[in-house]
């Protein structure tokens, strides 16, 4: 395997995997700002992180199966391009209720992510430096945790 193309795959599913989390996790930050413009309580505040990980959950195994059975990298891009119109949707709801389907609707779209890049990874990385790419893609997961927040 070419030495550039994998290394490229791990630096495109480093940025591609820290928009999913920043996507997944900035919505907190920005939780005092739902409460007044949507008049959101704190339950509701609750239920827009608790539906995002339900519809995850439930979605992650199926995506794990369609991941094995079509193109990995092409199921990273319709998961990009599905979470990033339904985050745009997001930033245009008038209530809260828009918020909780598009929220639960982005868990889906986005629990496709994972289970199709690991294995990509890993098609494109041998046992000599599979864990290297494994830790450079993680890093990205959660740096982009940390950087969600400050951004939001």
């Amino acid at each position: 395997m070419d030495s550039s193309l994998k290394w490229r795959v791990v630096a495109m599913l480093f940025l591609v995997g820290g928009l999913n989390y920043v996507d997944r996790t900035s919505i907190a930050a920005v939780f005092p700002l739902l409460k007044a413009d949507l008049h959101a309580s704190d339950l509701q505040l609750g239920a827009i992180g608790s539906v995002f990980l339900w519809s995850y959950a439930i979605g992650a195994p199926f995506a794990g199966l369609l991941a094995d059975r079509v193109s990995r990298s092409r199921l990273i891009v319709v998961s990009l391009a599905a979470w990033s119109v339904i985050t745009t949707l997001c930033g245009l709801v008038t209530d809260i209720q828009q918020l909780l389907v598009l929220r639960f609707l982005l868990g889906f779209a986005e629990c496709i992510y994972v289970p199709a890049a690991i294995p990509l990874l890993a098609d494109h990385h041998g046992p000599d430096t599979r864990g290297t790419a494994m830790g450079i893609h993680l890093a990205g997961l959660n740096l982009a945790v940390v950087a969600g927040g400050t951004l939001s």
